[in-house]
């Protein structure tokens, strides 16, 4: 039998860490790294779910978190034509 992992159960509803449209470098400074691991996790899998594995892990593969917000707006806009803050304010509606 394989080994088991721990269901985490939160009673508490998840606020949201930022407002739609923040830039990239203010989520940086977000400093609960739970809700910040969480609101990126929900990011990539609505960029999964609208644009494809295929295109998500292109970006990702040449991006560091180093990288200046214009040069993350940059690629992102290349790989999925659209705008960070479009997709943003897309995948808000989307998880409602």
């Amino acid at each position: 039998m394989g080994a088991r992992h721990p269901r985490i159960h939160s009673r508490t509803p998840l606020r949201r860490p930022h407002t739609p449209g923040q830039a990239a470098d203010d989520f940086r400074k977000i400093s609960d790294s739970t809700l910040s691991y969480r609101e990126a996790g929900s990011f990539v899998a609505f960029l999964i779910t609208r644009f494809g594995i295929d295109r998500v892990v292109p970006l990702f593969s040449t991006s560091t978190r180093d990288d200046a917000l214009g040069t993350i707006r940059m690629r992102f806009e290349q790989a999925f034509g659209t705008t960070l803050e479009d997709a943003e304010a897309d995948r808000l509606a989307f998880v409602g």
